[in-house]
């Protein structure tokens, strides 16, 4: 396998792994938007959503 092949790879599992992290603070940043409105509403539709 050339070392071409082998950085491929590598970037091919870096980027699943980035992915995985993506999703996960996507759903804690949805967590966390539920949890706000839930404690807070008015406050939260003060600043509005940020993203």
């Amino acid at each position: 396998m050339s070392d071409i092949d082998k950085l491929i790879e590598r970037l091919d599992r870096i980027e699943k792994r980035l992915d995985r992290l993506e999703r996960k603070l996507d759903m804690q940043r949805r967590y966390e938007h539920s949890r706000a409105m839930t404690d807070m509403p008015d406050l939260v539709e003060s600043f509005g959503d940020d993203r």
